[in-house]
């Protein structure tokens, strides 16, 4: 018999920061370079990044980490950013975005959440809109540095 894996998407806390720095020191989150050996650095430039985010949580998949997830909010709008840990499977990538979409589809969210990818990760969203929990919107060509945003958004509950 297959087993289930569960995938679970809980607050950050205050206990979660030696997590945060070894995924810092790892290169796996959005900080300078320097943060990722000087652990005061590392305090002043997590506190940054998440003081430009509405809410934070952590990703875990079969009971171990695998994202920290950050969402900006206006009230009417959520823009969910993750950053993935090194070793992080792409099964595990799918399944915390189909719980996380699915979840705030089930809670009947009141209002939008808009998705931007950019070419090496639309397939993946490509998926999640043939699961239906999200919709394709359009793109905007050289919409970053980075290159063209593929735009999406979570798929409405109609029931």
């Amino acid at each position: 018999m297959k087993k289930k894996i569960k995938t679970n998407i809980r607050l950050f806390m205050p206990d979660d920061m030696g997590l945060m720095w070894d995924q810092c020191k790892s290169g796996n989150l959005p900080l300078p370079s320097e943060a990722s050996t000087d652990p005061a650095e590392f305090n002043k430039n997590l506190k940054r990044l998440i003081g430009m985010y509405n809410s934070h949580w952590i990703v875990e998949d079969d009971g171990e980490p695998v994202a920290a997830m950050f969402i900006k909010t206006d009230g009417w709008t959520i823009e969910p950013h993750v950053e993935f840990f090194a070793g992080t499977t792409p099964a595990a990538i799918f399944r915390s975005y189909l719980h996380f979409f699915g979840s705030l589809i089930k809670q009947g969210l009141k209002g939008s959440c808009i998705i931007k990818a950019f070419e090496g990760n639309k397939n993946l969203f490509d998926r999640l809109v043939k699961k239906g929990v999200l919709l394709y919107v359009g793109e905007i060509p050289e919409g970053d540095p980075n290159g063209t945003i593929y735009q999406y958004c979570l798929k409405p509950n109609r029931s």
